[in-house]
């Protein structure tokens, strides 16, 4: 049988992202999967979570996956993680040079952490190339999910991304904004836009409830990237007629760092809620507010459009398919432009109702699994064959 690898560092039960989009195509593709990524406490080095995929962990343990702070995260052990980081990285190649797969299916830029940081402080991208060098590997394929070098100015980001993703002749985007600043930049690779799906029977229509209250939700990391400083706003001027639920992720610094600066005594708040519960969630909101900071959509929105619930995303770049007053809502990074919006939804019986169905619908014919997963599978049968 086929043996696909899925390669991702960071691939454990987490909040939808990149676990979700592998877990995806496992369950929906009928290959054998391997799926390699960083060891940490608490789960076996060799899993079989099914018939046909297999989670294989490489050591030393990550300690910086891990939810809460540990010995091995704290500063004074950063040449600890450097040297845990680098071992690891060499464990992964050695695997790859011993076991042939068909197709190696990698995500992101194949390192973090200790060693990039440590890249940055040197000046030099040295140390990191040399061990994100995957060029004897063949076939390979990359998913691109998000890129750094958009949010920042460093020169060294950009080129640390573009170097790893040179390596790759064929290369899958998410976002559409990814898909053309790639197709800008590299005009000799096959580039394919094919976006996250969604499970619509999981995240299935459920109408909006009647209720006295405008019941608005948040779910995401609780880190600067997230706009967490519109959400801090938020709950210091929450209206009196809007009930928040808060689902944050991240580790335990986010989370304590949030706790200390609101009040959580005016919200409902929950913290690292299991994937496998999240489409029960959004039953407890009438609307999502997802005011991320990069341009472009993410997991989150489409699943809460396919159940129905329109979402309020900051008017940067292009946010399709949340399209203003039709499928959602765009607004300004504005705490008084939020709650004039929030005033008028409260106010209007009819206006959410309409946005839902149409937000459902959008996500129904474009983003399903049904019709994303096999667009994917063309560019694996093309590959492998």
């Amino acid at each position: 049988m086929t043996l696909i690898g899925q390669y991702y560092d960071g691939y454990y039960k987490a909040s939808g992202g990149v676990e979700t989009y592998i877990t995806d195509i496992t369950k929906n593709l009928e290959y054998e999967f391997e799926i390699l990524t960083d060891a940490i406490p608490g789960y076996p080095l060799l899993e079989k979570t099914s018939r046909r995929v297999t989670i294989r962990r490489f050591k030393p343990y990550n300690y910086a996956l891990t939810p809460y702070k540990t010995l091995q995260t704290k500063k004074i052990l950063f040449p600890y993680r450097v040297l845990t980081d680098t071992i690891r990285m060499k464990n992964k190649h050695k695997h790859l040079k011993e076991v042939t797969y068909d197709l190696v299916h990698f995500h992101g830029s194949g390192v973090g952490g200790a060693l990039t940081r440590l890249s940055y402080k040197l000046k030099s991208l040295k140390l990191v190339e040399t061990l994100t060098d995957f060029s004897y590997v063949e076939p390979k394929l990359l998913t691109v999910h998000g890129l750094s070098c958009l949010m920042t100015d460093n020169l060294l980001v950009k080129e640390e991304e573009m170097n790893f993703i040179n390596q790759f002749e064929n290369i899958i985007c998410v976002d559409e904004r990814l898909y053309i600043f790639l197709r800008e930049n590299f005009t000799d690779k096959r580039i394919w836009h094919v976006p996250n799906s969604v499970d619509i029977k999981r995240f299935e229509f459920i109408p909006l409830s009647k209720d006295k209250n405008l019941r608005v939700g948040f779910i995401g990391r609780l880190e600067k990237s997230r706009g967490i400083s519109l959400l801090n706003d938020l709950i210091i001027n929450l209206p009196p007629y809007v009930e928040l639920y808060v689902l944050g992720a991240g580790n335990s610094t986010d989370i304590e760092k949030f706790k200390s600066q609101v009040d959580l005594t005016k919200i409902h708040f929950e913290t690292n809620v299991r994937y496998e519960e999240i489409h029960e969630v959004y039953r407890n909101f009438d609307v999502l507010l997802n005011p991320v900071i990069a341009e472009g959509i993410s997991r989150v929105t489409l699943e809460a459009m396919s159940s129905g619930r329109p979402v309020i995303m900051l008017n940067k770049g292009n946010r399709y398919p949340v399209i203003n007053e039709k499928t959602g809502y765009l607004i300004n990074y504005n705490i008084n432009e939020l709650l004039r919006l929030l005033q008028y939804l409260h106010e209007s019986d009819n206006e959410l109702k309409g946005v839902a169905k149409n937000a459902r619908e959008t996500v129904k014919k474009e983003y399903s699994k049904e019709v994303v997963i096999p667009n994917l599978k063309r560019i694996y049968m093309n590959l492998i064959d």
